[in-house]
C-alpha cells in the first residue's frame, strides 16, 4: 500500500487505494480485523475504498496478498476515523467551529457554551443569535426579536412554538 497510516473523517469518502506487490501476482487479498463501518476491501484486487460512518481510534489492520505456491506478503496499516460534528467534511480537530453555529470553538469555550452544540442551552435559539442579542445590550440578556422571531406575537419564540402558523398541525 502506498501509505502505512490513513486518517479519515467520518462521512467523507476516502480516496481509494490499492495494494502493490513485487513478484508473483496475488490470487487473493485478505484484511484483518474487519474494516471500519462504511469501508470496503476488494479481495480480488486489494483495493480499499468507501465512506467511514463511525468514529474510530487508531486501529492496526494487516493486509495479506496471497499468490500461488504459498507465497504470501503482508503489510500493516493503521486507520483512524475522526469526528465531524457539523457534517462540513472538516474533522473537528481541524475545524475552528465544530458545530457550525457561527461562533468559533475558542470563543464558545471562553463564554462557557458548548462548541459541539448549535444551541447549548437548548432553548430553540442558536448560540450565535443569543450572543448577537447580548452584544446589542452591553452583555445583558434582552428580548431580541431579530434573533428569536415571534410571528404570532405570543411572547414565545417561533423556534419554541410547535405550531407557528396556527394551522392546528404541528410544524
Amino acid at each position: 500500500f502506498p501509505t502505512s497510516e490513513l486518517t479519515l473523517t467520518e462521512g467523507v469518502a476516502m480516496q481509494p487505494i490499492a495494494g502493490q506487490t513485487s513478484g508473483s501476482t496475488p490470487e487473493s487479498w485478505e484484511v484483518y480485523p474487519d474494516l471500519p463501518n462504511g469501508l470496503f476491501f476488494g479481495e480480488a484486487n486489494g483495493t480499499l475504498w468507501g465512506v467511514p460512518t463511525d468514529v474510530q481510534n487508531e486501529t492496526n489492520y494487516t493486509i495479506w496478498a496471497n499468490a500461488s505456491g504459498d507465497q504470501t506478503s503482508s503489510v500493516t496499516i493503521s486507520i483512524t476515523v475522526l469526528i465531524d460534528t457539523d457534517g462540513d467534511e472538516i474533522a473537528d480537530i481541524f475545524d475552528p467551529d465544530d458545530d457550525g453555529d457561527g461562533v468559533d470553538d475558542e470563543r464558545e469555550q471562553a463564554l462557557g457554551t458548548n462548541p459541539t452544540l448549535v444551541d447549548s442551552d437548548q432553548d430553540g435559539v442558536s448560540d450565535f443569535l443569543e450572543l448577537q442579542c447580548r452584544s446589542l445590550d452591553n452583555g445583558n440578556r434582552i428580548s431580541c426579536p431579530e434573533a428569536a422571531p415571534d410571528t404570532l406575537g405570543t411572547g414565545t419564540a417561533d423556534a419554541l412554538n410547535p405550531d407557528v402558523d396556527s394551522d392546528q398541525i404541528l410544524d
